[in-house]
């Protein structure tokens, strides 16, 4: 980022400075639902391709009749295996085409009384003794730009995502 610039901070659903909790307009498609599926379409590819390969390694050595039905199968399993990746880039191509959508219903959504971030100092961290090092940041007192509306940004740093899920589960890392 360039300084003189800000960034302001938004999510899917947000609480302003001046109000309730707002939310955005749900996406045309889910995206959840959309990476789920992209998953499971890798996992069969990937054994389709496997069943492809030991059909080929099969068909080095047939002979006759049962050359023919491997050669067979090789073509239909190949074919399964090809309208599977054109599906897996489909599913993909959508997935990119419905993350945009979202990026743009997000980014048309008015910022008045947001929380800006402006220039930020790094401080030294507080405590890095528990569970987790408390690193916080404060704003720039010779930024340029608009004064941030709030006073400090708190991070909890952990050593790895088990400490930091029993932090939050035990209600220490905030």
């Amino acid at each position: 980022m360039k300084p003189g610039n800000t960034r302001r901070c938004r999510g899917p659903s947000y609480r302003s400075a001046s109000g309730p909790p707002r939310s955005l307009p749900p996406p045309r498609h889910s995206l959840p639902g959309a990476r789920a599926e992209i998953e499971a379409l890798r996992s069969k590819i990937a054994t389709l391709q496997d069943q492809v390969n030991g059909l080929y390694a099969t068909s080095l050595y047939a002979q006759g009749e049962q050359a023919r039905e491997v050669q067979a199968d090789l073509k239909r399993q190949q074919g399964n295996l090809d309208a599977a990746n054109n599906s897996l880039t489909e599913d993909e191509a959508a997935l990119r085409d419905a993350m945009d959508q979202a990026r743009t219903i997000l980014f048309e959504q008015d910022d008045a009384g947001e929380p800006m971030l402006g220039g930020w100092l790094p401080a030294t961290p507080t405590d890095s003794t528990g569970a987790g090092a408390l690193m916080v940041n404060v704003p720039n007192p010779d930024y340029p730009g608009p004064a941030p509306n709030f006073d400090r940004a708190v991070y909890y740093a952990y050593g790895t995502a088990e400490a930091a899920s029993q932090a939050m589960a035990d209600g220490t890392s905030m």
